[in-house]
């Protein structure tokens, strides 16, 4: 299993979500979000030496070095509760039962348009991408502190060099009217 780098009291600190969210919920979310977004930006030897540090933390009390507790506390632990939150606001809304999925909701309060979350999500991953780029900035102007980013090779997971995950933008969209006329 998969050592977990953001706690529940960190989280419920730093985060927007009520203290009744059963943070169950939410934890099942953490290790793949570590994966998706973070091992990527710090890449696969620094994020393993990371977690080294991190499970030696837990297990027996061990100091994490100077350098990975500035760049876990400053960058990689607000980028999670961001990061966290952009994969949680969508299955917030929706609860799986033995009838499917459903949609939550409540005698006192509405469920979310579609359009009100994916601009919530739009924000929490514009925040994340803010500080993943201060995050790498940091990083690449101190080589020295964390030589396991640039020591990867060979590995299945390349490590990215921005802190965004933009959409390439087309231009304008046009609909064509479609027509049964072949040209």
């Amino acid at each position: 299993m998969a050592t977990i780098w953001l706690d529940q009291d960190y989280f419920n600190k730093r985060s927007v979500v009520d203290s009744n969210v059963e943070y169950s919920k939410i934890e099942v979310l953490i290790p793949l979000v570590q994966r998706k977004y973070i091992k990527r930006k710090l890449g696969p030897d620094l994020y393993n030496a990371m977690n080294t540090h991190i499970e030696a933390f837990i297990d027996t009390a061990t100091t994490i070095p100077v350098n990975y507790k500035y760049l876990l506390d400053e960058f990689i632990l607000p980028i999670l509760v961001y990061y966290t939150l952009y994969d949680y606001t969508i299955t917030a809304k929706y609860r799986y039962t033995n009838k499917g999925v459903q949609v939550k909701n409540s005698e006192n309060s509405q469920p979310a348009s579609d359009e009100g979350l994916e601009l919530t999500c739009e924000l929490w991953k514009a925040n994340a991408e803010v500080l993943v780029e201060d995050m790498i900035y940091y990083m690449n102007n101190n080589v020295s502190f964390y030589p396991e980013r640039y020591t990867n090779v060979n590995n299945d997971i390349q490590t990215e060099e921005d802190g965004y995950d933009v959409d390439v933008y087309l231009g304008p969209s046009i609909k064509v009217p479609y027509n049964d006329q072949r040209i």
